[in-house]
C-alpha cells in the first residue's frame, strides 16, 4: 500500500553545499523519515527515471506507476515543453510517497531539452568570454529557469577538459582545453547554480575530454596515465569538490590506468569510492551517467548492472532501463547480505538531504496548488529579458580575433569596394548582412558557387561561415567546395575577413589563408552573434575574447588579437547603457497612434546612448496604404540640412580662420553688394538674429501668369535648366533672380527670428571658399569618411531607387505631382535640389553617424572631423543674454514655460534641429544621448500639423528620458 511519509521540518546541514544556513521550513528530518521507510522505498530512492513530457499519456501513466509501486527517488526530465513538463511533474508529485528529486540536462538552459525556451550560449562560448562574474551570472540564470519548470538538479557544468578536437560528444559543451579555464568557469557556474538553490552536477568524471568515441554508442577508451589524469582531467573536478559542488556524475569510460579490468568507470569502485570518496573526501551525491547508454548497458543486464553501480559507490542510478528488474536485483542483494543496508541508509539519507536543500518537498507538498500559469509567465516573459542580458554580455565578450591575423583590425577605411559571401548551413543570415550594410553597403552572395569575378572586382572580401549552433554536435567543418572557394579567395591578394559562426574547431578544417587575412570566431550563430560581428569588424566594439581551445597554427588556448573601438555607432540593448525597456516600448504605441490618426504615414526612430543604438525601428508605410518603411529608406530631412551640410562647412572654415564668425556676409560673397545684407555678421545669421525674413516663396514669381510659367519651365532635361522633378525643369538663371529677391528683402531688426535665407547665402560662401559644389564637398569631406552612404543630396542622381525614397507631398500648387525622390522645399528644388537650408535625404542610421560625431565632440570612426572646442562653441548658447536660445546653427532647448523644439526633460546643454517635413534630431551631451525622428508628415498635404499638435516627437523624447530614471 502506497502512503506518503510524513515530512518533519527541522534543520539539517549539508556543509559542502554553498546554500547558506537552512531554515526549519526548508529542511526535513532525514533520520526520522528514513526510520519509517521500508526496504523497497529505500531502494526506490536510488532510481532517477527518465520522464518525457512529449510522449503522451501512456508514458506518463507508466512513470506514475513506477512512482507508486517502486517509490522512485527522482526523475530526469527529457524532451518536451515547459507547460507539458509542469503538468507531468504535478502528476508525478501526487503519485509519489516522498518528494521527488527532479534533474535535467540544462547545460545551455531548458532549451537543451524543452521547446519554446531560451537557449543560452554553450560552455565553450563562456570560456572564450573569460569573465568569471558573467559565468556566475549565467549559473544564476540557469538556476532560475530550472526552478520555474520544477527542476532541482541541473546536470551541469561539464568539467571535461576538451583536449581532443575530434571529440564527438563533448566539444562545445566544455569550457575549453585548459585546466585553468575549465576549473575557474566550472566553479563560477556551480556557485551561481547552488547560490540559487539548484544543485549543480560536475560531469563527466573522471574526464571525457580526450575521447574519440561517444559513450552513448560504445565504451570509449582513454589512454591516460594516472599522473596525466591528475595533471589534466582531474583538476577541474577536484577544484569543484573543494568548492562545494553538490554532485558529481560518473562517465562510462575504459581507463586502464584506473581500472585494468576494463570495467566502465561508472561501475568502478577504484574510481568512485577510492578516489572520489576516500582520497578527495567528497560528501555530495554521486550519480551514474545514464545507464541506458551503450558504454555501460552492454556490460551487464538490468538488475545486475544496478547492483554493480551501487557496489562501486554511486548514490543515484540514472536512467535505469528496467526499474522492476533493477529493483528486484537490488532487493535480493540487500536481503542476502551481498549489499549493506547500513550503506544503503547512508546513501538514501544523502538523497533526502539533497531534496531538503533544493526544496523539493515544497513542490511535493504544494503540487495540488501548483500555479502553472504564474510559473509559465515568469519563465517565458518576466525573466526573458534578463536571460537575454546575460547571453548578450557573454557573446559580446567571447568574440575572438584569432592571433595569427594580419589584416587591419578593425576595418577603418570605407572608401573601398566590399563583398560578402555566406557559406555553411545557409540558415538565415539576414541580420549579419543588414548590420554589415549599416557600416558599409556591399554585395552579398550565398554559397560556394559565388562568381569569382565579383570577388576579383572587390578590395575587401568578407566570408561568413554559419552552422546551426542550437545543436553543438552538428558538423562544423568545411565541405570540399567551400574549402576550394576560400582557397581561391585567399589567393587573390585582397584583404580577407572570415567570420566563423560555429564551433571554433571547424577553423581547423580551413585552408591556410594567404596575405592580409583575419579569422574571427563568434562561437554562436544566433541573432546576437550576427548583430555583434559587424560591430567588431568595423570597430564599433573592442574585441577581448580569448581562444578557449588550442587550434594548432591558428592559435593556442588563451591567445587572441585584441582590438580597440574607433567610436563608430554600436548596436545593442538598453541594459548596456542604463535604460529600461518599458518606457521605450511606449514609443511603439505612440507611433502607431500617430499613424492611425493621420499625423504621418510612417517614420523611422533611432535612440542611441553612449554611442550605442538601443532602439531603431521603422513604422508604417511610405504613403497611406503604400510600401512598408524599411530601415534603409530615405526621408527628406528639410531644415536638418542646415546642421548636416552647411554647418560642417562653416565649422571647417572656422577652424582655419577663427575670426570668421565676426566677419560679414559681404566679406565672402558678392551676391549682396550694395544691399543692407552685406553687413550682416555671420554669427548673427547662424543664431537667427540678423533680421532676415523667415522665408521667401520664390516659386510664386515664376508662375504668376502662363507666359511667365512658359518662360521658366520645360518638361525637357536640357542645358540651361535644372530638374525640379521628373519631366519638370527650371532655368538655371532663376538662381540670380532668387538672390536678387533675397538682397532686396526687408530686414526686421536684431530680435530672434528663425530664417532659411541666411543658409542660401552660406551655400554661396562655402562654394566660393572650397571651389566645389556644397554637395560634393560635404560628401567627400564628411559623409564618405563617416560611412554615411545614405546621407545625400539628389538621391535619384546618386543611384538610389525611387522605392527607397519616401515621398513628401502631393503638390497641387506648383509641381502638380507627387514630390517623390526630389526635395520638398520649393527654394531648394529651384536650385536643383542642393541648397544650404534644405535638400538632404537620409535614413536614421546614417544621419545617426553624423550626429554621433557631434556627440563625440568631433571624432567618429577613428577620424577627427572637428576639434572638441569647435563643437562646444557652435552647440553652446551664443546669445543667451539677448534671450536667444540658439547656438550657432544648432537649435537648443527652450526656456522653462515656453514652447520649443524639445521636451522639457532635455538638459540645458542639449542641441539639435527640426525639419518642416516632420523630422528631428536631438543630442544631449550630459546624458550622452541621441534621438532621431524621421517622418513625412507633409504627405499628402503639408498643411497637416497633427504631428506637432499631438506633440509626437517630444512625447517620444520624454519616454527616452523616462527610461533613464
Amino acid at each position: 500500500m502506497m502512503y506518503r511519509i510524513r515530512v518533519v521540518l527541522t534543520v539539517l546541514v549539508f556543509p559542502l553545499l554553498c546554500f547558506g544556513q537552512l531554515t526549519d521550513k526548508q529542511s526535513f528530518d532525514a533520520d526520522s523519515v528514513l526510520s519509517k521507510m521500508t526496504l523497497q522505498q529505500k531502494v526506490g530512492q536510488l532510481f532517477m527515471v527518465a520522464a518525457y513530457s512529449n510522449q503522451g499519456i501512456e508514458h506518463q501513466r507508466e512513470v506514475e506507476s513506477l512512482a507508486r509501486t517502486y517509490h522512485i527517488g527522482g526523475v530526469i526530465m527529457m524532451q518536451g515543453g515547459p507547460k507539458r513538463q509542469l503538468h507531468f511533474l504535478q502528476r508525478l508529485h501526487n503519485a509519489s510517497s516522498l518528494p521527488l528529486l527532479v534533474g535535467q540536462d540544462a547545460e545551455w538552459g531548458q532549451a537543451m531539452r524543452l521547446d519554446s525556451t531560451y537557449k543560452f550560449p554553450t560552455s565553450l562560448t563562456v570560456g572564450a568570454a573569460n569573465d568569471i562574474l558573467l559565468t556566475k551570472d549565467l549559473g544564476k540564470a540557469l538556476a532560475f529557469e530550472c526552478k520555474r519548470v520544477g527542476v532541482h538538479i541541473s546536470f551541469s557544468p561539464v568539467l571535461d577538459v576538451n583536449t581532443n578536437p575530434t571529440n564527438p560528444i563533448i566539444g562545445a559543451r566544455s569550457f575549453g582545453s585548459t585546466v585553468q579555464g575549465v576549473s575557474a568557469h566550472g566553479i563560477a557556474q556551480i556557485q551561481g547554480l547552488q547560490g540559487s538553490e539548484v544543485l549543480a552536477c560536475g560531469k563527466h568524471f573522471p574526464g571525457h575530454g580526450d575521447t574519440q568515441q561517444d559513450s552513448h554508442k560504445t565504451l570509449p577508451k582513454v589512454d591516460r596515465s594516472l599522473a596525466e589524469l591528475k595533471q589534466m582531467e582531474w583538476v577541474p573536478f577536484k577544484a569543484a569538490v573543494d568548492h562545494g559542488v553538490g554532485s558529481i556524475m560518473i562517465a562510462h569510460l575504459n581507463i586502464p590506468s584506473l581500472e585494468p579490468s576494463g570495467k566502465p568507470t561508472s561501475l568502478s569502485k577504484k574510481v568512485i569510492t577510492e578516489v572520489l570518496k576516500n582520497q578527495w573526501n567528497f560528501k555530495g551525491l554521486i550519480i551514474t551517467d545514464a545507464l541506458n547508454m551503450k558504454g555501460v548497458s552492454e556490460y551487464a543486464s538490468p538488475g545486475k548492472l544496478e547492483v554493480e553501480a551501487f557496489k562501486a559507490g554511486n548514490d543515484i542510478l540514472l536512467f535505469p532501463m528496467n526499474v522492476p528488474a533493477a529493483s528486484k536485483g537490488l532487493m535480493t542483494s540487500f536481503t542476502s547480505g551481498e549489499l549493506s543496508i547500513e550503506e544503503l541508509d547512508r546513501r538514501v539519507k544523502k538523497i533526502l538531504i539533497a531534496k531538503s536543500i533544493t526544496r523539493s518537498y515544497e513542490d511535493w507538498n504544494l503540487s495540488k496548488k501548483f500555479s502553472l500559469e504564474t510559473t509559465l509567465t515568469s519563465l517565458n516573459q518576466g525573466r526573458r529579458s534578463l536571460n537575454e542580458e546575460v547571453s548578450f554580455k557573454i557573446i559580446a565578450a567571447a568574440a575572438t580575433a584569432l592571433p595569427n591575423g594580419t589584416a587591419a583590425m578593425p576595418i577603418k577605411a570605407l572608401d573601398q569596394k566590399f563583398i560578402h559571401i555566406s557559406l555553411g548551413d545557409l540558415t538565415d543570415n539576414s541580420i549579419f548582412e543588414a548590420y554589415l550594410d549599416r557600416y558599409k553597403e556591399m554585395s552579398h552572395f550565398t554559397g560556394s558557387d559565388t562568381p569569382l569575378d565579383a570577388a576579383t572586382a572587390s578590395d575587401v572580401i568578407i566570408v561568413s561561415f554559419h552552422q546551426n549552433t542550437k545543436n553543438p554536435w552538428k558538423r562544423y567543418k568545411l565541405n570540399a567546395s567551400e574549402f576550394k572557394l576560400i582557397s581561391e579567395l585567399s589567393s587573390m591578394g585582397k584583404s580577407m575577413y572570415v567570420v566563423h559562426f560555429a564551433n571554433p574547431y571547424g577553423i581547423l578544417t580551413y585552408p591556410s589563408l594567404k596575405g592580409n587575412q583575419q579569422v574571427i570566431s563568434m562561437y554562436e550563430n544566433n541573432h546576437v552573434a550576427q548583430l555583434l560581428a559587424p560591430q567588431f569588424l568595423f570597430g564599433a566594439r573592442a574585441m577581448k575574447g580569448i581562444l578557449p581551445v588550442d587550434l594548432g597554427t591558428w592559435g593556442k588556448a588563451g591567445d587572441s588579437r585584441l582590438t580597440q573601438s574607433i567610436q563608430r555607432l554600436k548596436y545593442g540593448r538598453p541594459f548596456e547603457v542604463g535604460l529600461s525597456e518599458a518606457p521605450l516600448d511606449r514609443i511603439d504605441s505612440t507611433m502607431s497612434h500617430a499613424i492611425k490618426v493621420g499625423a504621418t504615414p510612417g517614420g523611422q526612430i533611432l535612440v542611441a546612448r553612449r554611442g550605442n543604438v538601443v532602439y531603431q525601428k521603422s513604422f508604417g508605410t511610405h504613403t497611406y496604404g503604400g510600401k512598408d518603411v524599411g530601415w534603409k529608406d530615405l526621408y527628406d530631412l528639410a531644415s536638418i540640412t542646415k546642421i548636416t551640410a552647411t554647418l560642417p562647412g562653416i565649422m571647417h572654415w572656422y577652424e582655419k580662420q577663427p575670426l570668421l564668425l565676426k566677419t560679414t556676409l559681404g566679406n565672402h560673397t558678392n551676391r549682396l553688394a550694395g544691399s543692407d545684407k552685406e553687413n550682416l555678421v555671420i554669427e548673427d545669421v547662424l543664431a537667427h538674429q540678423s533680421g532676415l525674413p523667415a522665408w521667401i516663396p520664390f516659386y510664386l514669381k515664376t508662375i504668376k501668369t502662363d507666359s511667365i510659367k512658359d518662360y521658366w519651365y520645360t518638361d525637357l532635361d536640357v542645358e540651361g535648366f535644372v530638374r525640379i522633378r521628373p519631366e519638370m525643369s527650371i532655368r538655371t538663371e532663376v538662381r540670380d533672380t532668387m538672390f536678387s529677391m533675397l538682397a532686396k528683402s526687408e530686414l526686421s531688426g536684431s530680435d530672434y527670428r528663425y530664417s532659411d535665407l541666411g543658409y542660401y547665402l552660406f551655400q554661396e560662401m562655402l562654394e566660393e571658399r572650397f571651389n566645389e559644389p556644397l554637395d560634393q564637398w560635404v560628401t567627400n569631406t564628411i559623409y564618405a569618411p563617416l560611412g554615411a552612404q545614405r546621407l545625400t543630396y539628389t538621391p535619384l542622381k546618386n543611384g538610389f531607387l525611387l522605392d527607397e525614397i519616401v515621398p513628401s507631398e502631393e503638390d497641387s500648387y506648383w509641381r502638380n505631382s507627387t514630390v517623390h525622390g526630389t526635395v520638398h522645399d520649393m527654394g531648394a528644388a529651384m536650385l536643383g535640389g542642393v541648397a544650404g537650408h534644405a535638400g538632404l535625404f537620409a535614413n536614421s542610421n546614417d544621419l545617426g553617424k553624423m550626429m554621433q560625431m557631434y556627440l563625440n565632440r568631433g571624432i567618429y570612426g577613428g577620424v577627427r572631423f572637428f576639434q572638441p572646442s569647435t563643437i562646444d562653441k557652435f552647440s553652446s548658447c551664443a546669445f543667451c543674454e539677448y534671450k536667444n536660445r540658439r547656438g550657432l546653427g544648432f537649435d537648443r532647448p527652450q526656456e522653462a514655460g515656453t514652447s520649443g523644439p524639445s521636451c522639457s526633460c532635455a538638459s540645458e546643454n542639449s542641441f539639435g534641429h527640426t525639419g518642416f517635413t516632420g523630422t528631428m534630431v536631438w543630442m544631449d551631451p550630459k546624458e550622452d544621448l541621441l534621438y532621431i525622428f524621421l517622418s513625412n508628415r507633409t504627405f499628402p498635404d503639408m498643411e497637416n500639423w497633427k504631428l506637432s499638435k499631438l506633440d509626437v516627437r517630444t512625447n517620444i523624447q520624454e519616454f527616452i528620458y523616462d527610461a533613464m530614471h
